[in-house]
């Protein structure tokens, strides 16, 4: 049957991010799911102070950084499966007087589908999104600048054997500014594509 489950808690470290002890600073972490026969639904969010910055000067105050993380996922379907991920991440670099010098601002999406065409081939398409508004001069548009990022993903899978697969793929990414690395080892390209192929033996 439906399922609502609720839980909270307390992090040393809103990023989990392991590179610092975060024995001096704490986040709030929550989440909230919905779990029917068909579909799931979830949100969850981290919040609080990194525990270590190495972007700020020494004796500056920690950033506060938040994110927020949201899935929809399809389920249950015979030969249909799906989801929807969306990630809000933003932060303030605090100086010694407090103020906020830099506000940085992350958006970003994913959305994947896989149709089984027949019990032993499947395509699936797969488009993600990040967009990074940073701002250093809060207040103001002197200091903003945005970054946006696209990659479009196409699959194709055939199982040959009960244990063996193929796949292809053909993946388009594209930035704005420029850049992907070049032929010439430049970060100046805007737009690429990568395929490739590959079989898979599950033991």
């Amino acid at each position: 049957g439906d399922n609502l489950s609720v839980a909270l808690g307390i992090l040393n470290d809103p990023l989990g991010d392991p590179t610092y002890d975060g024995n001096n600073g704490k986040a709030l972490t929550s989440q909230v799911k919905f779990d029917a026969e068909k579909f799931s639904a979830s949100a969850a969010l981290n919040w609080g102070k990194e525990a270590g910055n190495s972007f700020v000067a020494a004796g500056s105050r920690n950033e506060y950084v938040g994110l927020l993380d949201v899935i929809l996922a399809l389920k249950g379907h015979d030969n249909l499966e799906a989801w929807v991920n969306y990630d809000f991440r933003f932060q303030n670099d605090l100086t010694n007087g407090g103020d906020a010098d830099v506000s940085t601002k992350i958006h970003a999406i994913a959305a994947a589908a896989r149709l089984g065409v027949t019990d032993k081939t499947g395509i699936a398409g797969r488009f993600e999104y990040v967009r990074v508004d940073t701002d250093n001069a809060p207040g103001t548009t002197a200091g903003l600048s945005t970054g946006n990022s696209y990659t479009l993903t196409g699959t194709f899978d055939h199982a040959l054997t009960e244990n063996l697969t193929a796949k292809a793929e053909v993946r388009w990414d594209r930035t704005d500014p420029a850049s992907l690395i070049s032929a010439a080892g430049n970060a100046n390209k805007t737009d690429q594509v990568v395929a490739m192929a590959q079989l898979l033996y599950e033991f």
